[in-house]
């Protein structure tokens, strides 16, 4: 399956990899690993079970996607050591590849918009834009909601 690393090291850029199997996560995340699960889009989070214990770097891009896309989590928890995206496992409880909206956003390199829905359901605004990193777009909205309790969506401008 094909996944995504975001390394804890915030200058090497995310990239696209390969893994066939456990040995292959292990390789990517340093060590035993354990999913996460994301939504809007489903799709899971590999990272080092051990990570905060083993003193791995804070990933900060890691984290603040985990506070977006699972937000149970938010400002609970932090990922310590690269992460390994890869899409929901299967109905065989096969791995599968990381949804490609995930993989535009993340790999992409345009400028992001932040959008929320209206008071009329069927309406969406943008509430933020022209972020020039996907990074600093999570970061708003992990900021916005705090002060609204409502459902914010980073997406390509």
């Amino acid at each position: 399956m094909h996944g995504i690393v975001i390394p804890a090291v915030e200058h090497i850029l995310p990239h696209v990899t390969r893994v066939q199997g456990y040995r292959d996560i292990q390789s990517v995340v340093r060590g035993p690993f354990e999913s996460i699960e994301m939504e809007d889009p489903n799709f899971e989070m590999l990272v080092n079970e051990e990570g905060k214990l083993t003193l791995l770097p804070t990933n900060r891009r890691a984290t603040l996607l985990m506070y977006v896309h699972n937000p149970k989590l938010a400002e609970r928890d932090i990922i310590c050591g690269d992460a390994l995206l890869v899409g929901p496992t299967d109905h065989m409880g096969e791995g599968t590849d990381i949804p490609q909206e995930i993989a535009d956003l993340i790999l992409g390199r345009q400028l992001f918009d932040i959008q929320m829905p209206d008071d009329d359901p069927d309406t969406i605004k943008t509430v933020e834009h022209g972020f020039t990193n996907w990074t600093n777009a999570y970061a708003a909205v992990v900021r916005l909601r705090r002060h609204y309790d409502r459902d914010f969506k980073v997406i390509p401008a």
